[in-house]
């Protein structure tokens, strides 16, 4: 390393919770990783001693947090999405569709037992003047949540907050190595729908006779979107923190009840969406993100059942009039899953 621009954060996918992973993917953002220590101090005084005693000062528990935010790239995303969905893996095309060249599809969804995978999260951030600084060793990492953003001139962005057991320095980390040939996935080529389910369904990848998630009536036309965001929360627990961790959670945790909500800013050109929501109607959402550059690969996130928050129609000042549109994802009977993230890539493995 040479400046202090040369920082370099990397995962690897740990067999059992808190048993070190070497990195197998790096990824652009920035180290952001932090230990947290509780001190507790003991109640007892003495004659003549105004402050409490060092040799009752003590650490009583260590916790790992921190976030990734970063620009979703056509490879090597699929490992964060592995860890904050929980189930992750290769899938295949409708009607026979085959992909072009050596792409393949995963398929994402909402893991439905515990655990979920734990990692060991590496940190290199250099001294000033460019030499390498020790390595920070993050291990019993889980991914706690994920958030998707998408806004005009920009790329799809995901930010990842982690919740983590311990930290270690070590003299030095694993070389870096990151995907050849990657490209951003961008707003410009994006597309989302919103349907009334009860009228019309989303087809999966193929079924349209392309690599995208469509509808497949005839009737259904793409929303008018400028900004999208949505949200997993796993909502972990926070306890575990038990006799013989030594101040660090002795054990995994484990999954809350799940909350997955989200928000539109949508074009006021018709009155369906104020009318879908005074009406609380069932909706299926989709959005398609292909790469950059346009070359199939990219991300759909697909949710068949939600239904929309509020937002009436308001005056702009003159400018086009735009809806504020948030909605929650919601399981539904008919659907096996309440959400399903797609990613098409040249990736051969998560």
């Amino acid at each position: 390393m040479s400046t202090q621009l040369d920082w370099a954060v990397g995962i690897g996918k740990e067999s059992s919770y808190g048993a070190i992973a070497s990195p197998t993917r790096f990824f652009e953002t920035e180290a952001k990783m932090d230990h947290k220590i509780t001190k507790t101090q003991g109640r007892g005084v003495r004659p003549g001693k105004a402050l409490g005693s060092v040799a009752r000062h003590a650490v009583t528990r260590r916790e790992v947090s921190g976030d990734f935010d970063l620009d979703v790239t056509s490879k090597g995303f699929g490992m964060l999405l592995e860890a904050a969905l929980g189930s992750y893996a290769e899938s295949t095309f409708g009607d026979g569709f085959t992909p072009p060249g050596s792409l393949k599809l995963f398929r994402g969804t909402l893991a439905a037992t515990d655990p979920m995978p734990s990692y060991t999260i590496w940190e290199v951030v250099p001294f000033i003047g460019g030499a390498n600084g020790p390595a920070l060793r993050f291990s019993g990492c889980v991914a706690d949540s994920i958030t998707f953003d998408l806004k005009p001139g920009g790329f799809l962005t995901a930010k990842v907050s982690w919740v983590g057991r311990m930290l270690a320095e070590v003299a030095s980390a694993p070389a870096t190595v990151y995907p050849a040939g990657d490209s951003l996935l961008g707003f410009t080529n994006a597309w989302a729908y919103l349907i009334d389910s009860s009228t019309d369904e989303i087809g999966p990848p193929g079924a349209s006779g392309d690599a995208w998630p469509r509808p497949l009536g005839e009737n259904s036309a793409a929303l008018d979107v400028k900004e999208f965001s949505l949200t997993v929360k796993n909502n972990l627990d926070g306890e575990g923190f038990n006799l013989g961790g030594n101040g660090h959670r002795s054990r995994r945790p484990v999954l809350g009840k799940r909350e997955v909500t989200g928000s539109l800013t949508v074009e006021f050109w018709d009155n369906r969406i104020p009318a879908w929501y005074r009406n609380q109607t069932p909706l299926s959402l989709c959005v398609n993100v292909p790469a950059d550059d346009y070359q199939n690969n990219g991300l759909s996130i697909l949710a068949p059942c939600v239904k929309l928050g509020g937002d009436t129609p308001k005056s702009n000042g003159g400018s086009p009039a735009t809806l504020s549109v948030p909605f929650d994802v919601l399981d539904s009977p008919e659907w096996p899953t309440p959400l399903t993230v797609w990613y098409l890539t040249g990736d051969t493995a998560p």
